[in-house]
């Protein structure tokens, strides 16, 4: 059962925007050795004025690279929104077996090579289907690892 809202599975721990211990315990250093901070001195390293050799070309370029993520942070590429205009009818719309399962992408399979549906969605609908695969063999292997544990209780009747 998921959390409700605004819970989780430990309410006492790290709070929310707190740096972990190990990251503290760096800058702790940092700051004890009297050291310059890092992206103060890379920042340094950038804006050296030209004509000051103290650093080369590429080593202003490499401290650009590395303090490039502070200023413009990389987006996630967000995936497109697939939106179904023909509803596909799979032989087994809610599988609970191998063999359903295997129906389903072989029914998938031959829609895509007809051109009922095209290939991006096809590879899409397979993935999934073999991600399900997976797991209904797991829980297959889980249920034969128990029934054959040495702790497993035998019904020997009365």
């Amino acid at each position: 059962m998921p959390f409700a809202p605004g819970n989780n599975a430990n309410p006492t721990g790290r709070p929310k925007g707190s740096r972990n211990k190990r990251t503290q315990e760096i800058l702790d250093l940092i700051e004890q050795r009297g050291d310059k901070d890092p992206l103060d001195f890379l920042s340094s390293v950038v804006s050296t004025p030209l004509g000051f050799e103290v650093y080369s070309q590429e080593h202003r370029i490499q401290a650009a690279n590395y303090l490039l993520p502070y200023k413009h942070s990389k987006l996630a590429s967000t995936p497109m929104p697939r939106y179904i205009t023909d509803p596909v009818q799979l032989p087994h719309p809610e599988p609970t077996s191998l063999e359903q399962v295997s129906a389903n992408i072989n029914f998938i399979s031959v829609a895509q090579a007809d051109g009922r549906i095209d290939l991006d969605f096809a590879s899409s609908l397979i993935t999934g289907y073999r991600a399900l695969a997976g797991n209904l063999i797991a829980e297959e292997e889980l249920k034969l690892k128990l029934a054959n544990s040495p702790l497993a209780v035998h019904d020997t009747g009365p």
